[in-house]
């Protein structure tokens, strides 16, 4: 309903699963669409999270796509010209 709160543990559970999921699974596309959606301030997760976020960051900026090691930049507070996600094929 429009006019209920979505409760913050729901949100918690939701960056959680994308954190775990960008570190996780290897498939280019599905990195492409959560690298935009992660937030990367340990802050906003359970301690138990933390550990993944270097994690997150080692491996969008080794990364050969060139979305998601600039998409990593601009999470972490890079400037310049955004490039768009790609077309998935």
């Amino acid at each position: 309903r429009p006019d209920e709160k979505i409760p913050e543990e729901i949100y918690t559970k939701i960056r959680c699963w994308k954190l775990r999921e960008f570190v996780n699974n290897e498939d280019v596309a599905v990195r492409q669409r959560i690298i935009p959606m992660l937030t990367l301030d340990p802050k906003y997760y359970p301690e138990e999270f933390h550990n993944l976020i270097p994690k997150v960051i080692q491996i969008a900026r080794e990364h050969p796509d060139e979305y998601i090691h600039h998409r990593i930049e601009v999470q972490l507070g890079g400037d310049g010209l955004y490039k768009p996600l790609p077309n998935l094929k």
